[in-house]
């Protein structure tokens, strides 16, 4: 009878490990979705514009400040205050959760709270005044699975993060989510700029 357990087990428990990972996909579909609503009312309410890659006092670099502190204080996405991780949330990615290094990835607001998230922002996006300027929106990612909070060109290999079946799940700045399996670890430097930057040589 043991034996018939066991052997039962060994068949269900890789299909169980599958749909998990199926149903974290999913879930984490849904949050990028959410955090391009957030965007985009956040864009509604500041003409047209996209949110700004530093959070703070004007003409200042605050580098404890991330792209999560106005998303928050401006009432776009209902985070809770104080707390460490943000379980549950549209901040979380099951799939990234799993690797204790992605805990990197975090916020540090302005009044002081501190919450993690696993969704990176694409610093790309804010250096253009208008977001309808943007020529290929189908093209251009806004958030992503990573282990940091944002995504410029340059360390790009550091960040992003192959959550699911080896690959990032994206959000696009036209609002489709996505994986681009050549945007992991190890795509090249002029595929990951051309999926960066919005001004210039690469629309």
């Amino acid at each position: 009878m043991i034996a018939i357990i066991a052997l039962l087990a060994s068949l269900l428990l890789p299909s169980l490990a599958k749909a998990k990972k199926r149903a974290d996909a999913i879930a984490c579909s849904g949050n990028l979705r959410q955090l391009h609503a957030a965007e985009f009312m956040y864009i509604n309410d500041y003409n047209g514009c996209a949110m700004e890659r530093l959070y703070g006092p004007s003409n200042q670099w605050a580098w404890y400040d991330t792209w999560a502190s106005p998303f928050r204080t401006g009432g776009y996405v209902p985070v809770p205050k104080g707390g460490s991780f943000v379980t549950g949330t549209m901040l979380d990615c099951r799939g990234v959760n799993d690797n204790p290094e992605a805990n990197r990835a975090f916020e540090g607001s302005a009044d002081n709270h501190t919450h993690w998230t696993n969704y990176a922002y694409n610093y790309g996006v804010c250096r253009i005044k208008k977001v309808d300027k943007i020529k290929s929106p189908a093209k251009r990612v806004l958030f992503a699975d990573a282990n940091h909070y944002y995504i410029e060109y340059w360390d790009y290999n550091t960040k992003i993060y192959p959550a699911h079946d080896g690959a990032p799940n994206e959000v696009f700045v036209d609002g489709h989510v996505g994986r681009d399996k050549r945007f992991t670890y190890g795509c090249s430097l002029n595929e990951f700029r051309s999926w960066l930057e919005v001004n210039g040589a690469f629309d």
